[in-house]
């Protein structure tokens, strides 16, 4: 199946190559023209910089094809093209310029330019309509109310018990439920053999999360036998081809998984309760049921995506670890946090220049894709490197300061107008989810040897990083977990 999805896509962009390549070539060369003179008619661009460029032979696709389907990964690709050519570099592919910053200062301008300057939406508009079937029109919009909306339902005041506090409440009761269903379907074992660690940890944290942001009854009659997440699993397993400029006739799987959301989150318009995130979210909406379906796909997505990858991370990693220290302390588990998002972070960051940039003594044109790799940034050795070791950041003591502001330190969840709106959720979730996890289970054995970390897929680009395989594991249960109530008190209280 593999090579003849290959030869699709060959053949596909060959015509687009031939039919597009050379005129928006053209197009482009007059749009910089017509910069150069009219935007900034003081300076001489002439005697500026542009940043060294990888292109290829072939027109439109370019190096397209060595970046994205070569024998080595792109993020490979990435190191060996910043090794000859530094800290700031553009690739040519399928008609773009991709600009990768790697340099403090490029990633500050990355981060910190004014939305005018450097743009989060207008990188993601051509995507939108075949992703969540939001036209990109609409999605300015939309995306200003969920950012508004979510931040302030999502932000956590200590001393109250609104707002994330009462969500990560439920969310804690949802999780502890869904584990204590897990573990009544083994019939009293002492021990369970686990086919995939992560797939349960991603149903467990699926089912809690659907439950905290959509409501118990739209999760009752929606997740019925997980039939949602598997779903949603499909979903995101192609999301990063269908942002590529590949025809969606190509992605079968994609296109199903999508349109089963869809029909899903339009059946959640009418079930989601009012006090949940959705609920209110969907208060706000004046439009049809269809943008709404499309908004809740959106939400979905942003709540769900990195989360579950994220758990099962988390718990492979942090085996050892908890093993040996029982029970999961709040500041371990912060640490294990962390340590876990630094290194199976995003692959890429992209966003777009409006207008030019100066880094490092380069200009880099209006118009340019503006790319950075919290995946690489991260394990530079100065930020701690490839090893899993969650002492790294012992001595801070406010973790959540490691993602946010002009000092932050890990760029997981983006930063700057357009960080992750459920960030400060994100983090609690998995603290809470590796403490509950180990109320239940008294210690995790890998089914498989090695480091965990040369099973992270170096080929996905977008999102939390997948494993390449699948991860089993035998649980050795507390002999007294189900005997914990919905009314226990757990660990968000003691916040």
């Amino acid at each position: 199946m593999f090579p003849v999805f290959i030869w699709f896509v060959i053949v596909a962009i060959a015509i687009v190559t031939f039919t597009f390549g050379v005129p928006g070539t053209l197009l482009r060369r007059q749009r910089r023209k017509q910069l150069r003179g009219d935007t900034f008619p003081v300076r001489d661009v002439s005697a500026e910089r542009l940043p060294p460029c990888i292109r290829g032979w072939c027109p439109y696709v370019r190096a397209g094809f060595q970046f994205a389907f070569g024998a080595a990964p792109p993020q490979s690709f990435l190191e060996a093209a910043r090794k000859q050519h530094g800290d700031v570099f553009t690739v040519e592919m399928f008609g773009r310029r991709m600009t990768f910053l790697f340099s403090k200062n490029g990633i500050g301008q990355f981060f910190d330019s004014a939305p005018s300057k450097v743009s989060f939406i207008r990188a993601v508009e051509p995507f939108t309509d075949g992703i969540f079937g939001l036209a990109p029109t609409y999605f300015e919009k939309i995306l200003h109310m969920l950012l508004v909306q979510l931040r302030e339902e999502l932000h956590l005041d200590k001393g109250s018990d609104r707002g994330l506090a009462r969500h990560l409440t439920g969310f804690a009761e949802a999780l502890r439920m869904a584990m204590r269903q897990q573990m009544a379907s083994l019939d009293g074992q002492a021990v369970a053999h686990v086919d995939d660690l992560f797939d349960l940890c991603g149903r467990l944290i699926f089912t809690a999360s659907f439950q905290t942001v959509f409501g118990r009854e739209c999760a009752n009659a929606l997740n019925k036998d997980g039939r949602l997440y598997e779903t949603f699993v499909a979903f995101d397993r192609e999301f990063e081809l269908a942002a590529l400029p590949i025809p969606q006739f190509l992605l079968r799987s994609f296109s199903r998984a999508r349109r089963q959301l869809l029909r899903a989150m339009q059946r959640a318009v009418r079930l989601v309760e009012p006090a949940t995130p959705a609920g209110k979210l969907l208060a706000k909406l004046d439009s049809d049921e269809k943008v709404c379906a499309s908004v809740l796909l959106t939400l979905l997505w942003a709540s769900s995506a990195n989360t579950l990858l994220s758990a099962g991370w988390l718990i492979v990693l942090s085996a050892e670890w908890c093993n040996r220290a029982r029970p999961v302390t709040e500041s371990m588990a912060w640490e294990l946090v962390t340590e876990t998002l630094r290194l199976a972070s995003s692959g890429i960051a992209v966003r777009i220049g409006c207008e030019p940039l100066y880094v490092d003594d380069f200009r880099i044109p209006a118009g340019d894709y503006l790319c950075i790799s919290p995946w690489l940034a991260h394990q530079d050795e100065h930020r701690g490197g490839k090893r899993f070791d969650p002492c790294r950041y012992q001595h801070i003591e406010d973790k959540k300061a490691l993602f946010r502001g002009r000092t932050r330190q890990l760029y997981t969840f983006g930063g700057g107008m357009y960080r992750c709106p459920g960030q400060e959720y994100a983090l609690h979730e998995l603290v809470l989810f590796i403490q509950i996890f180990f109320e239940f289970v008294e210690r995790v054995e890998l089914g498989v040897a090695g480091d965990p970390l040369t099973s992270m897929d170096a080929y996905r680009l977008v999102g939390i990083k997948r494993p390449t395989r699948p991860f089993p594991g035998k649980l050795f249960l507390i002999s007294s977990c189900c005997d914990l109530r919905c009314g226990d008190p757990h660990p968000s209280e003691r916040w």
